[in-house]
């Protein structure tokens, strides 16, 4: 597994949503915790005065997104200390599908040059700290079912709904 360092982790900041409150936590590395399902009684909610900048500009394009604005998340740092070689390997592959599509889980394998490691991308993407950032939710089975989601399907169906509906026709 090797030896990993995870960074000091600071916030939340809660951004309200259509979708319900999405929770936004960072270290000195980037942003390394979005929780879309985050406990009603958050302890500790910093403002967003007293966050960097980078996380400032990543609740401003959380914003955007949820407003239904195309967003990329392309400039946000993300703090990937938290996962294996592999995990990272498969969110940066993630990162590289465009708003508004999908990918299947065995196009994600092949992508990172394990084309049979497929129920292995579907664990590391059950392991993303930071969906939406990086979009676990834009990946399907090869059948087009929708496959899993850390914070549930539901929160899956909105969100690929949510950029559906964002696409120029």
């Amino acid at each position: 597994m090797g030896d990993r360092s995870v960074s000091a982790q600071n916030g939340p900041i809660v951004l309200a949503t259509p979708f319900g409150a999405v929770a936004v936590y960072w270290s000195a590395d980037g942003i390394c915790r979005i929780d879309l399902n985050p406990l009603a009684s958050v302890s500790s909610v910093t403002g967003t005065s007293c966050a960097p900048r980078f996380v400032r500009s990543t609740l401003d394009e959380l914003d955007r997104y949820f407003s239904g604005m195309p967003v990329e998340f392309e400039n946000v740092p993300v703090d990937e200390s938290s996962g294996t070689a592999f995990q990272r390997a498969a969110w940066r592959e993630l990162r590289r599908i465009p708003y508004g599509q999908t990918r299947s889980y065995c196009q994600i394998a092949s992508g990172i040059g394990k084309p049979r490691a497929v129920r292995a991308v579907g664990s590391a993407l059950g392991r993303n700290p930071v969906p939406i950032v990086i979009p676990c939710h834009r990946v399907i089975r090869k059948d087009g079912a929708l496959g899993g989601f850390g914070a549930g399907l539901g929160w899956k169906r909105k969100l690929l709904s949510l950029e559906s509906s964002s696409q120029p026709r």
